[in-house]
C-alpha cells in the first residue's frame, strides 16, 4: 500500500514580544491567560502590550500583568485589558 505524503510543507514566520514602554521582550508562548517570556524576565505589576506577527501580519492586544513577570515561574499571568491608551505621558 502506497502512502501519500505531502512534501510541500510550510512553516509560518512567527514573532512574538510583550511591549513593556520603550522595552520589547521575545515571547515564547502566549496564551489567553498567561505568557512565557523566551529568557527569564522580572517585571513589576505593569501593563504592557503583546506583538504576534504572522507571517507579517500583526495583531497587537493590551494585557496586564498584575502579579509582574518573575524567573522563578515559566508561565506569567496576564489579564486582557479593553482597548485603551497605555498610561504614556504626554
Amino acid at each position: 500500500m502506497k502512502s501519500s505524503i505531502d512534501t510541500t510543507g510550510y512553516s509560518a514566520l512567527v514573532n512574538l514580544q510583550l511591549e513593556v514602554g520603550d522595552e520589547s521582550f521575545d515571547l515564547a508562548q502566549v496564551g489567553p491567560n498567561d505568557i512565557v517570556f523566551a529568557e527569564p524576565t522580572t517585571l513589576s505589576p505593569c501593563e504592557a502590550q503583546v506583538v504576534m506577527q504572522v507571517d507579517g501580519n500583526e495583531r497587537r492586544w493590551h494585557v496586564e500583568l498584575p502579579n509582574g513577570a518573575s524567573p522563578n515561574f515559566q508561565k506569567t499571568q496576564i489579564n486582557q485589558v479593553q482597548s485603551r491608551t497605555l498610561g504614556v505621558s504626554q
